[in-house]
């Protein structure tokens, strides 16, 4: 089963599709991630509406798992190790530094 499988009303699943395609349009696309980096994606973005759920538990008194919490925040670090970080974006004014260099010489 897939996130995508999922019915996705529940906050919790409406959070992970928002985390999974945060990912995915941050590294280009689903086309350039290989299956174990979607695989890791998809573990990622339930983990953090995992956390985040027991976050806002724990903001709004009630009592958690430390280790639980912990538990999961290291399943996520070690997730997102696996992933890879999205490649740098340039943000270079005109688009390229090559642009922008050739603009200043005309």
């Amino acid at each position: 089963m897939r996130l995508a499988d999922l019915d996705g009303r529940t906050r919790g699943a409406k959070r992970a599709n928002e985390v999974l395609e945060t990912i995915i349009s941050e590294r280009g696309g689903r086309d350039r991630m290989n299956m174990v980096q979607l695989k890791s994606a998809e573990a990622y973005a339930v983990l953090t509406a995992m956390i985040e759920g027991i976050g806002a538990g724990w903001l709004g008194g009630e009592t958690v798992d430390a280790t639980e919490y912990s538990t999961l925040l290291n399943a996520r670090r070690r997730e997102q190790q696996v992933m890879g970080g999205p490649e740098p974006r340039d943000v270079t004014p005109g688009g390229s530094l090559r642009n922008t260099l050739l603009a200043e010489r005309a």
